[in-house]
């Protein structure tokens, strides 16, 4: 059961990417980034992996202590 949902989860991901590049909004582009293919999703990507770098080093800076500290 769980193997079929990943299967349909990963064929209906597929099928979106690929008819990312055959389906065209229908608005004009105003910027150079909006006639990228998928800038909207790379450019969330990236910024996910830069929120979580960024809290991971907030939280190793203020947060944690020494393995004796409470000692």
């Amino acid at each position: 059961m769980l193997r079929t949902i990943k299967v349909a989860l990963f064929v209906s991901i597929l099928i979106v990417f690929l008819l990312g590049f055959f389906v065209h909004p229908e608005h004009e582009a105003h910027h150079f980034w909006q006639k990228i293919p998928f800038f909207e999703g790379i450019y969330g990507f990236i910024g996910c992996i830069v929120l979580i770098i960024f809290s991971k080093g907030l939280g190793h800076l203020f947060l944690e202590r020494e393995e004796d500290y409470y000692d």
